[in-house]
C-alpha cells in the first residue's frame, strides 16, 4: 500500500488549498498520525496524484497545500463495466473491493428480478464509495472506479458496448476463450445469487448481449463478477 496517500473530491491545483474532512482526517491524524508540516500523498480518482504539505489540523478537518504533481494517468484503456444485480451487502463489500483492485472501472448496480435486495441506501452509497477510495489507495491506482445505480433490466434500452451476461447453460460457450479488447469496451452482467430470471435472459439476448460461461462449475455472484474481470485484465 502506498504510504501516506488520502484522497479528495477536490481539485488539484498546485498552490491551492484543499480540505480532509470525515474518515480521511480521522486516517491522516489518528491513524498515520501525521503532522503539521508534513508531505502527504493526494489522489482525486480522475488520475491525478500531487505531494501536498500538512498546514492545519482541527477537530474536523485537515488543511493542505497542493505541491508538485507526482504523477498523471490518463484514461486510455477501454472501459470494463460490471452490472452487478444488487447482491447482500458483504458479498457487494467483496465485489467492490476486490473489483477495484482488478481495474474495474463502472460497476452499475441494479435491482434484479430474483434479487434479495432491491434498493441502496444514500448512506450506503456513501459507504460503497468508502470501500472503493480505500481500495484504489491500496492497490495504487488513480481512477477511482464509478458506483452507478441502474434500472431493472427489462427497463434498461440499449447496451453502449459489446456486453456479455453469466449464464449457467450447459451448451454457453467458455467466456475466457471468445473474450477480445473492445475499442468502446466490455460490459458483464451478472446475475443475482438466485439468477437472471427467463425475462431478463431473454431481454439480454434481444438487446445483443452474449451469455457465456465463466467458470465449468456455478459461481457465487461476487465469485463470478471477480472471474469475468480477472479475463478481462488478463
Amino acid at each position: 500500500m502506498p504510504d501516506k496517500r488520502f484522497y479528495t473530491h477536490a481539485r488539484l491545483i498546485e498552490g491551492s488549498t484543499i480540505l480532509l474532512n470525515r474518515g480521511e482526517h480521522h486516517h491522516l491524524v489518528h491513524v498515520m498520525r501525521q503532522k503539521v508540516g508534513k508531505d502527504v500523498e493526494i489522489v482525486n480518482g480522475e488520475g491525478l496524484l500531487v505531494l501536498a504539505k500538512i498546514t492545519k489540523i482541527s477537530k474536523q478537518e485537515t488543511s493542505l497545500v497542493v505541491g508538485s504533481l507526482l504523477q498523471k494517468e490518463d484514461q486510455l484503456k477501454p472501459p470494463l463495466i460490471i452490472s452487478q444485480a444488487i447482491p447482500r451487502l458483504n458479498r457487494l463489500d467483496t465485489i467492490l473491493e476486490k473489483g477495484t483492485e482488478l481495474g474495474m472501472d463502472e460497476i452499475w448496480l441494479f435491482p434484479g428480478e430474483k434479487s434479495e435486495r432491491t434498493t441502496l441506501s444514500a448512506n450506503q452509497m456513501e459507504r460503497l464509495e468508502g470501500i472503493a477510495i480505500a481500495a484504489m489507495k491500496q492497490c495504487g491506482r488513480l481512477h477511482l472506479p464509478k458506483i452507478i445505480l441502474k434500472p431493472p433490466l427489462l427497463k434498461q434500452l440499449s447496451l453502449p458496448c459489446p456486453a456479455y451476461f453469466g449464464d449457467t447453460d450447459r451448451m454457453a460457450p467458455r467466456f475466457s476463450s471468445l473474450f477480445e479488447n473492445n475499442l468502446n469496451g466490455t460490459l458483464f452482467y451478472i446475475g443475482p445469487e438466485g439468477g437472471f430470471s427467463h425475462s431478463e435472459k431473454d431481454h439480454l439476448q434481444k438487446l445483443g448481449a452474449l451469455g457465456v460461461s465463466l467458470h465449468s462449475n456455478i459461481l457465487r455472484t461476487d465469485t463470478a463478477s471477480l472471474v469475468a474481470l480477472s479475463i478481462m485484465t488478463h
